[in-house]
């Protein structure tokens, strides 16, 4: 069952269907006077079904039918616009229809990368787009609408009308995942690109100088590797929108003395300036998208999944940085080892989880006292590391009472209710001339094993 959140997209999703069908017919229409020049309800009829499933169909066939249904009733009994009208709207509703079928055969990872463009341009557009174009423009032959020899046209026109409606609208639900991941920078390129495609939109009418149109696909080029996909793909949409309608009123560069051919050429830049940015902005995401994961994979490689510190293998090379810029510039540093004490008892009496617990709050312990220039690692089960560069024995001292007295006197929350007292020995070593890095951890673990067999819950330092 739908939840209240799908009717309510469902709905505004329908009432957008309408809204962009009637604007197309107003601002884009030639006659018969449903026939535009681009029909973004086919995207948005895509969206809907990709989203919402056969769910979704009565809310296409609604705004569908009552979009076409006038300009078809016009001078028509009623009884045969109502026949064409259900025949153009069974037409529309079976583009999405197939397009969803086939993108779930085929792609079913969606469009990810420009590579997949070609895919979806023929199972998202052209299969089921061309099947729909051909029975509305032979609906529209039976219906006495049109003449035989328009029919080619008509569909060639009808074919792009809706793979723009497709490309324009498509990209942009693609990227509404990323709408929110704009920086304060890249807002202040999206303003100023928004600005520079307005002034060559306005500078070409205003002036009559149409080559600035041809300004605009450079800079939706330039744009695309520095703008999330949702931002560039509205910016493009708004521009070739623009461009549709300037000659849809017979302004711009593609004004012919044959209004087919005129049309013609508009539309081809158009699809060709939008699958440009489209795949550009797709590579520029994959390019991001394979950062990230690179990120996020050092970072995991790094860290303690549990306590989210440093791991082993990330604080052997600080340690031995921290051991080589001691050499070489007469410093010092010092190395502190942790380790739970009975925790096999913890486990053994509370649990599994509650030691996992003692160990989180161990390792929060830690990061309180532990100085921004220090780092802290857990480098075994209940065992803790914690290099302090130029740090004396005395300050590392400190430090680590600090930590010791602070684990002991709070107790640790577990999922249970359970509060679990616990303590903690420390064993501290200072750079002085030693052999190697190891020798200083070396040092600090036979501290710790003297604070262990010397009663537990206590900071002893390397001789």
């Amino acid at each position: 069952m739908p939840t209240k959140r799908d009717w309510f997209g469902l709905i505004a999703s329908s009432i957008l269907y309408y809204l962009t069908a009637r604007a197309g017919m107003t601002l884009f229409s030639f006659q018969p006077a449903n026939i535009t020049l681009i029909w973004l309800p086919s995207g948005i009829g895509l969206v809907m079904v990709l989203t919402w499933g056969l769910k979704a169909v009565p809310f296409v066939v609604l705004p569908d039918f009552l979009a076409n249904f006038p300009g078809l009733l016009e001078g028509r009994p009623w009884s045969s616009a109502v026949f064409h009208t259900s025949i153009s709207t069974i037409a529309d509703t079976l583009a999405p229809l197939l397009a969803t079928q086939l993108m779930g055969r085929f792609m079913k990872e969606g469009v990810q990368d420009a590579k997949d463009l070609i895919w979806f341009l023929l199972y998202g557009c052209a299969i089921p787009v061309g099947l729909s174009s051909t029975l509305l423009s032979l609906n529209l032959l039976t219906g006495h609408y049109i003449e035989s020899a328009a029919v080619f046209d008509f569909i060639k026109m009808l074919f792009f009308a809706d793979c723009l409606g497709i490309l324009l609208v498509y990209q942009i639900y693609i990227g509404w995942p990323d709408a929110k991941s704009l920086v304060w920078r890249p807002y202040q390129t999206l303003v100023g690109v928004g600005i520079l495609l307005a002034f060559l939109l306005m500078a070409g009418v205003s002036t009559k100088q149409w080559w600035t149109y041809y300004l605009i696909l450079p800079a939706l080029v330039i744009a695309a590797f520095e703008i999330n996909l949702f931002y560039i793909a509205t910016l493009s949409s708004l521009s070739m929108l623009a461009m549709i309608l300037t000659t849809a009123h017979g302004l711009g560069p593609f004004i012919a003395d044959d209004p087919q051919e005129a049309n013609a050429e508009m539309m081809a830049y158009v699809i060709s300036a939008v699958l440009t940015i489209f795949g550009l902005s797709l590579q520029n995401s994959q390019l991001h998208r394979t950062e990230n994961d690179k990120r996020k994979a050092e970072q995991e490689a790094q860290h303690d999944p549990m306590t989210e510190i440093l791991n082993r293998r990330a604080f052997m090379p600080l340690l031995q940085q921290s051991y080589e810029h001691a050499q070489a510039h007469g410093s010092t540093y010092s190395v502190a080892i942790l380790d739970i004490d009975d925790f096999k008892s913890i486990n053994d009496r509370y649990g599994h989880a509650a030691g996992d617990m003692v160990i989180k709050h161990m390792a929060s312990t830690i990061q309180k006292y532990c100085p921004e220039q220090g780092y802290a690692a857990r480098i075994g089960g209940e065992e803790f590391a914690i290099l302090l560069p130029n740090t004396h024995a005395i300050e590392a001292y400190q430090r680590m009472e600090q930590i010791r007295i602070d684990f002991m006197d709070t107790l640790t929350p577990c999922e249970d209710g359970q509060l679990v007292a616990a303590t903690v020995s420390i064993g501290i070593a200072c750079y002085q001339g030693q052999s190697g890095a190891n020798q200083v951890l070396g040092d600090a673990d036979a501290a710790l094993y003297r604070a262990k067999g010397s009663g537990r819950n206590q900071v002893l330092c390397s001789p």
